[in-house]
């Protein structure tokens, strides 16, 4: 029975820790990352941002929207699965990123994402946008967050789309990579210490659709506009078990199925 317990924590442990999704069918939940003020100056919160540039917003205010015309942050959508997306695991090197997004100031506008990605090697210089003393040398001074551990993520441009509900049901957009592989590990949601993943995109409209009339706003969508993803990463179920703690537990259960194999050598 004894037996029969450690092998079953010890796998169990492995299948947590795979926020490496080292297997296939994980799915784990989603949610923006909150920046943490010690290790960034960073005061965006969001799942998606979009670029607040006149030259290159998702989207502008036409009309009868009380001197707000514009805001970047998107987060996922608080009356469903309790405001948070889904990372899953889809095998073959691939995740599969899935919830539904909303404006953090105009809640009439609000798209489905379905954002596909293809592990990657390791860049030389993966993108890090947390304070220097944030990271283990030789990337920082001495933090806590090493990127040698991470994992890396390209959008597929094929598999990666915001389709609009609601109000802006019939515009479509699709999203692939701008600059570096997006990074999946503790600390690489580029906002705080939490497990996350990041990544930096171009959305591109791909509806005749570009007006959207809610509560009597009067939005137009532009054609093109630059974004980037900042979640964090939580096991399915639940915030019980923080990030930092299911990476301590997959190196535990590193430890005990390396533990296994030396007394079974032995006995041998």
């Amino acid at each position: 029975m004894f037996k029969k317990f450690r092998v079953g924590v010890s796998a169990g442990i492995l299948a947590l820790g795979a926020v490496g999704f080292s297997g296939s069918a994980h799915a784990f939940l989603t949610d923006e990352a909150v920046p943490d003020p010690t290790v960034t100056n960073s005061s965006s919160v969001h799942a998606f941002w979009f670029s607040s540039s006149s030259n290159d917003r998702l989207f502008y205010c036409n009309a009868n929207c009380s001197g707000t015309t514009y805001s970047s942050q998107w987060i996922f959508d608080p009356s469903i699965n309790n405001g948070m997306g889904q990372l899953t695991d889809i095998g073959n090197n691939m995740l599969l990123l899935t919830g539904r997004i909303v404006n953090s100031v105009f809640d009439e506008l609000k798209f489905d994402v379905s954002v596909k990605l293809n592990k990657v090697a390791p860049p030389a210089n993966p993108k890090l946008d947390l304070f220097n003393s944030a990271y283990v040398p030789p990337f920082g001074s001495g933090g806590p967050v090493d990127p040698s551990t991470w994992m890396f993520y390209d959008i597929d441009p094929n598999n990666a789309t915001m389709t609009g509900v609601g109000a802006t049901a019939g515009i479509t957009f699709d999203l692939e990579k701008r600059g570096p592989s997006g990074s999946l590990g503790i600390g690489g949601n580029n906002k705080n210490l939490n497990n996350g993943f990041s990544t930096w995109l171009t959305a591109t409209r791909t509806s005749n659709d570009k007006f959207a009339w809610a509560n009597g706003k009067d939005f137009k969508f532009a054609w093109d506009s630059l974004g980037d993803i900042n979640i964090d990463v939580k096991p399915n179920g639940g915030t019980g078990i923080s990030a930092p703690a299911t990476f301590g537990l997959f190196a535990l259960g590193l430890g005990l199925v390396g533990l296994r194999r030396r007394r079974n050598e032995a006995a041998a």
